[in-house]
């Protein structure tokens, strides 16, 4: 049955959902993307093609199908079509389809080879492909996949069809005109790359599952790696001398912006700083503009597309990983690949490790590492965690991780690889994905982040119960603190030593349990941890308000904040000190039975922790149970029959008090039903009744180190200028 109060409330929330669709602002259409141009669409599960429209005011996507019907649809189930065509000759459907006629990837009829070209002419039954090397080739039109024989009649003016069989590879270059006899090996990244890149989706289904459990832990020793050596002086990044008179060139220049990430080339000791063409979270062009850590000096430019962040690099330095933009929404779907020689960069490969489907899902890509010379490390915001070999894309193995999890961290020697679980944090193999064992402590959160220590013998895990350091070589938990840091998705982490890390921003106290400082940078910039310093991305400014880029760095842990703690122990953030007096006070209103259950856990518990049970005592465990305004409801049956019942909603707290301040609490909240399910002839109200569950106040468990942290949560604070550190 349906109260008429859970009606009334549906149709409250669809009317303010409508309110709030109508007062949303127009939307300009991406400007990558144009009307007519051919979209993959999943509507309610079923994969239709269609061609983009417009974005509607209320920023939906109007799609038109090749029946004549539009319908709208949210950006995430929307997708440009890479080798799909409407069947109709709509001018913008042909137009859309036009622009494949520059180089592309064409697959043949099995999908095991693969060539990058442009499409010359039809005829004979025979595609007429032009090879970026210059060198044509011909193949039989049947021996290309459907998609494909689809794209080449519709770029050429008539059609055919050939005969011909085997497994060969219809690309073989023996009928080219260059006369090499080369064979293109599928999604192979070499060479230059073309405008339109080979776009792989990944398929996991054939690689090996693994199973997440250990039976003894037998992690092999790690290879240190060696402290890098970094300059101790300020880094100016090259700056544009321009003319303030020469507006445009002016303009350029000012409205260059530093990014909001650093990526460091550990292999060859280097700080990546991404600088974009344009502010804010744009699609724009990326020059990322290398340091040498060793001397601070420039090693050059690189010029990227629009791309969201570099994740990786290999250890020749010649591939580079990196978050690309979807293309309507600005989630990271998909992985752009490129090649970097000397200071060419050129885009070789667009991988998504979910598929087509992940694109529905909305499986955003979080983080991604070259393993080795010859694999890729994938992991999405749903927790799939798969190893693909390169350069054909194929599943090795992949892990189900949950979205509750901590994304993989690879040792620097790469012979371990850890992630987290709601389970725990486990230790595999990173090439065969053997689980070496399991750490003890705590499991993952959303948003967790790992990372070991140079030295290969340290794991830190920041996550939502806290920060923990641990043993590598036994799987021993050393320091646990909870803190009261956010951890964001991919927010640089570091062991300083075991007593003090960097994690959310923050540096933080392991044996104090405490935040000591809170860092940001003067300006929008990114900031990361490495080599024992704080580094900072900066913009300062210059004569003629022209900006000085740089980077600022420092040691840590900041002596400024060290100091902070003069005199202060464990003990002095602690609420509730050992041998202090607790009183204990249940508002409740159970039986008598149940209320001597209740009263003996919290009496012990408090006796647990190290204090004293005492009825006269300013401090006090207090348990509160709240009963809301009783209402009546009607429920109907299926039949149209109704009842008038009485429902309440109960709340209830368990909190730990010094005087008037709330140092610790945790609350439940029991609803009445808004559908229930009677016999026949029975009585609603009485299945509709319910009460509080004091097992709940018998099994809270007062924490025994309920922390009082400063004021912002911080014993300092510090901001990152270009001419040094500010702490107040």
């Amino acid at each position: 049955m349906l109260s008429s109060r859970t009606i009334s409330i549906s149709l409250l929330l669809l009317l303010i959902c409508c309110c709030t669709v109508v007062a949303q602002p127009r939307r300009p259409a991406p400007p990558n993307i144009k009307p007519g141009t051919i979209v993959d669409v999943d509507d309610w599960g079923e994969i239709k093609v269609g061609e983009f429209v417009e974005v509607t005011r209320q920023g939906w996507i109007k799609v038109r199908f090749e029946n004549g019907e539009e319908k709208d649809f949210w950006a995430k189930d929307v997708r440009v079509s890479k080798t799909k065509k409407l069947k109709g000759k709509t001018a913008k459907g042909a137009g859309a389809i036009g622009a494949l006629s520059g180089p592309r990837t064409w697959s043949d009829a099995s999908g095991k080879f693969k060539i990058e070209a442009s499409f010359v002419s039809l005829a004979g039954g025979k595609v007429e492909l032009k090879k970026t090397d210059g060198s044509t080739v011909a193949v039989p039109l049947d021996k290309l996949s459907s998609a494909d024989q689809d794209i080449a009649r519709s770029l050429a003016s008539g059609g055919g069809s050939g005969a011909s069989g085997g497994d060969e590879n219809p690309f073989e270059a023996a009928g080219a005109s260059s006369g090499t006899g080369s064979t293109v090996a599928a999604s192979q990244p070499e060479g230059a790359a073309s405008d339109e890149p080979a776009v792989i989706q990944g398929n996991a289904s054939d690689a090996r599952l693994i199973d997440l459990t250990a039976s003894e832990y037998r992690v092999p020793a790690l290879e240190a790696k060696a402290t890098p050596k970094l300059t101790d002086k300020g880094i100016a990044l090259p700056n544009k001398k321009v003319d303030p008179r020469n507006h445009a060139a002016f303009r350029e220049v000012f409205l260059e912006t530093p990014g909001d990430y650093l990526f460091v080339d550990a292999y060859r000791n280097q700080m990546w700083c991404p600088i974009q063409s344009e502010p804010g979270p744009r699609k724009v062009p990326v020059r990322i503009e290398r340091i040498d850590l060793a001397n601070g000096k420039h090693v050059g430019s690189l010029e990227f597309p629009p791309i969201k962040e570099i994740l990786a690099v290999d250890a020749s330095g010649k591939l580079v990983i990196a978050r690309s933009f979807h293309e309507i929404t600005e989630s990271s779907m998909a992985l752009d690949l490129y090649r970097v020689t000397g200071s060419k960069v050129a885009r070789v490969m667009q991988f998504q490790p979910a598929g087509n489907g992940g694109t529905f899902r909305g499986d955003s890509i979080i983080a991604a590492s070259v393993v080795g010379t010859a694999h890729l490390l994938t992991s999405t915001s749903t927790g799939e965690t798969v190893l693909w070999k390169l350069p054909e894309m194929s599943g090795v193995y992949r892990l189900s991780l949950g979205t509750a999890c901590s994304p993989p961290a690879l040792s620097a020697d790469q012979k371990v690889m850890a992630v987290g679980t709601e389970s725990g944090v486990y230790v595999l193999d990173p090439l065969t994905g053997q689980v070496l064992g399991k750490m003890e402590g705590d499991g993952a959160s959303r948003d967790g982040q790992l990372a070991f220590d140079p030295s290969g013998t340290r794991l830190l895990h920041a996550h939502g119960s806290g920060v923990s350091i641990y043993d590598v070589s036994t799987g021993k938990l050393i320091r646990h603190a909870k803190t009261p840091v956010v951890f964001q998705e991919r927010t640089p982490i570091g062991i300083i030593s075991d007593r003090y890390v960097y994690a959310g921003n923050s540096l933080i106290d392991m044996e104090l349990a405490i935040v000591l400082c809170k860092y940001s940078p003067s300006v929008v910039g990114g900031m990361t941890y490495y080599g024992g310093r704080l580094w900072a991305l900066l913009v300062a400014q210059g004569d003629g308000a022209l900006s000085q880029k740089g980077l600022a760095h420092f040691a840590l842990p900041q002596p400024e904040a060290v100091a902070k703690t003069d005199g202060l122990t464990r003990e002095s953030f602690l609420a509730v000190k050992p041998g202090e007096k607790v009183g204990l006070q249940l508002n409740l209103s159970f039986s008598s039975g149940e209320m001597e259950q209740i009263k003996q856990a919290l009496v012990k518990t408090i006796q647990d922790n190290g204090w004293v049970y005492s009825d006269d005592s300013p401090v006090a465990v207090i348990t509160s149970e709240v009963r809301n305004e009783s209402r009546q409801a009607t429920f109907r049956s299926f039949r149209g029959e109704t009842q008038n019942v009485t429902l309440t909603d109960y709340f209830g707290s368990v909190q730990l008090k010094k005087g008037d301040k709330t140092v610790w609490q945790t609350g439940a909240a029991w609803h009445a039903p808004t559908t229930v399910f009677a016999k026949e002839g029975g009585a609603a109200e009485e299945v509709a009744k319910h009460k509080p569950d004091w097992k709940f106040f018998q099994g809270a468990k007062v924490p025994k180190e309920a922390i009082v942290y400063p004021e912002g949560g911080a014993l300092c604070s510090a901001t990152i200028t270009a001419k040094g550190v500010e702490t107040k």
